[in-house]
This record gives C-alpha cells, sequence and structure tokens, in this order.
C-alpha cells in the first residue's frame, strides 16, 4: 500500500549517509560551495514557486471542484504537519539556526538573503512539500506514473533551500521525514471523518466551501508573487 514511498525513502538514506560521511557542514559545503549565476537564478525562482503557501494554492485551484473532499483533506494533511513542524523548530530547537546565522552571509553561497528564516531545524520547506507530496502520491496511488513525478519533483524542491544556503542536509532530512508522517497520520485519521463531514452538507454549502477555498487560493498566489518578483 505504500509502495509509493520508496522514492523519499530513497532520498532520506542518501541525506543519512551524506551527514554520516561528510557531515553538517561538511554536506552542506559539498552542494552549496559551487555557484553558477544563470543557474542560481533558476534556482532562486524555483525555490520561491515551489513555497508552501504557492504550492498548496495551486494544489486547491486544481482540484477543489472535481475532488473538495479529497481538497480539504490535503489541506489539513499539510497544514497539520507545518504546524507540527514549527511548533517543535520554536519551542525545541531555538538555538539551531540558519546556515546563514551560522557562517555568516559573506562565507556561503546564498541567494536572496531578505528570505532566509533564521531558524530552519526542522525546514517548514521541506515538511510541506512532503505532506503535499505524499498526499498527492497517495490520491494517485493507482496511476504509477503520476505518482512517480510527483515523488521524484518533491525531492528536487526539498533540496533547493541547500543550494540556495538555506538550509542543512539535516534541515530538510528531518523536515522531510516530519511532513511524511504528518501526512500518513492525518489520511489514516482524516480520511473517512472528512468525507462523511463533507457528504452531509448540503449543494449549497458545499458550494460555498468549494467558493471560499478558490478564493483563498487566488488571494495566497497574489499574495506570493511580490515575494517571486523581489
Amino acid at each position: 500500500m505504500y509502495r509509493y514511498l520508496f522514492p523519499l525513502c530513497l532520498c532520506w538514506l542518501a541525506c543519512g549517509l551524506l551527514l554520516l560521511l561528510q557531515g553538517k557542514v561538511g554536506s552542506f559545503n559539498l552542494l552549496n560551495a559551487y555557484p553558477f549565476p544563470v543557474r542560481d537564478r533558476l534556482l532562486s525562482y524555483l525555490t520561491e514557486l515551489s513555497s508552501g503557501i504557492v504550492l498548496v494554492a495551486i494544489f486547491i485551484l486544481a482540484l477543489c471542484r472535481s475532488r473538495p473532499a479529497e481538497t480539504i483533506l490535503g489541506v489539513c494533511c499539510v497544514f497539520i504537519a507545518w504546524y507540527t513542524c514549527i511548533t517543535i523548530k520554536y519551542n525545541v530547537f531555538a538555538d539551531w539556526k540558519s546556515p546563514e546565522a551560522v557562517f555568516g552571509a559573506a562565507h556561503i553561497h546564498l541567494l536572496k538573503s531578505h528570505l532566509q528564516p533564521e531558524l530552519n531545524f526542522p525546514s517548514a520547506h521541506a515538511t510541506v512539500i512532503a505532506a503535499l507530496s505524499v498526499f498527492l502520491a497517495w490520491f494517485y496511488r493507482g496511476l504509477a506514473a503520476k505518482m512517480l513525478v510527483v515523488l521524484f519533483l518533491a525531492i528536487f524542491l526539498t533540496v533547493l533551500p541547500v543550494l540556495d544556503g538555506w538550509a542543512f542536509i539535516g534541515d530538510i532530512l528531518t523536515g522531510s521525514i516530519l511532513g511524511t508522517v504528518g501526512c500518513l497520520f492525518c489520511i489514516w485519521w482524516l480520511h473517512a471523518r472528512i468525507a462523511r463531514w463533507y457528504g452531509c452538507r448540503n449543494t449549497w454549502w458545499q458550494g460555498i466551501l468549494i467558493a471560499i477555498f478558490r478564493a483563498t487560493a487566488i488571494c495566497l498566489l497574489l499574495f506570493s508573487l511580490k515575494y517571486v518578483v523581489l
């Protein structure tokens, strides 16, 4: 049933081995120490476009009309995983700083430092991407091609903050595992409950819920445009 987690497990294994062999600083330098102007500009835009707000908004707009109950479930999975990550980050690991805070902006290859979070363990970026990608892989579990495309794209987007100088390997590894576990728990816990709750609403309420979700997603996309342009 959970064979769609295999690509993520391979990614976790690779990150774990890299941390074991190179350490926290060595693994970061291995991926971050080679600047290329054209690539850097592309990666910078990709990182902003793959932020949690943008991805969730696109997810809502893509599925809200055709599969509203599943859309609500997916948003709940992402939100619960993200909130758990933020709670752990600021209450347990408040002393675990970002690469910029550890090394200084002048000593690392850093893109768009004004968007760099000071605390990044676990990585909220990796948590949101993992939660959303695992949900989509579960949603497309009968379609192997779509499932694999989603997961491999998620792995690429998860690694981007390290290339941008925003996170250590351990940050994204922990965030990815947290997002995956949180999403699987929410699917197990909420799937049937949300389906029953949505099915009990009348057509008018269902239309209102879809309109609210779509309007919120459009506002989130417009809000995020300023960060992509800056």
